[in-house]
């Protein structure tokens, strides 16, 4: 490493790195665009996988976890317009996107669409750790703040489902509050 870099002044080696670091998030994006037209074809399912995910362990030699993040990551960008635009540009990372698909909350999406750019701003200046601070400030803000607050929400999101098989037995899924649950 002295050698290959040693004839270059110390700025031109930290301008390099940031340039490669900015191309290979570049790159991350253009993967994840791929994964996403893929999986969204169902291509996996040609060559006999149940998802993208199977299919990028399989052909791309990748450890589980690294398959499942980039297919988890592919399908959360998917519907995030402006964090693709800034891994397209090479702002922010897989990190980053990992970050706020970890924090992202769907029946608040009004909210982070609203806070993205700043954040991708922010991204831009500050430690990935002060970032991680502020988004999960930001995460924790929308949260409900008190035992009421909290139980409406478990109220206002009842659910229940219920399907038949072919031979005519049912299987039931839910979630209810207590009161519901009782009845």
């Amino acid at each position: 490493a002295k050698v290959a870099w040693g004839d270059e002044p110390a700025v031109a080696v930290g301008e390099a790195i940031e340039g490669m670091h900015r191309s290979r998030n570049m790159a991350d994006a253009a993967l994840l665009m791929a994964v996403r037209s893929f999986s969204a074809r169902g291509e996996h399912r040609a060559d006999g996988h149940v998802n993208v995910a199977a299919y990028l362990q399989h052909v791309c030699h990748l450890k589980k976890r690294q398959a499942l993040r980039l297919a988890r990551l592919s399908r959360f960008l998917d519907h995030q317009p402006v964090l693709e635009e800034a891994m397209a540009e090479g702002r922010i990372s897989l990190d980053h996107l990992e970050l706020f698909a970890d924090l992202h909350r769907e029946r608040f999406a009004d909210a982070w669409t609203e806070a993205y750019p700043l954040l991708v701003d922010y991204a831009t200046v500050a430690r990935f750790e002060d970032l991680a601070r502020q988004a999960q400030r930001f995460a924790d803000d929308l949260a409900p703040k008190d035992a009421d607050e909290r139980f409406e929400d478990q109220v206002e999101g009842r659910r229940f489902a219920k399907a038949t098989s072919i031979d005519g037995f049912g299987w039931l899924q839910g979630w209810l509050d207590p009161i519901t649950y009782a009845i």
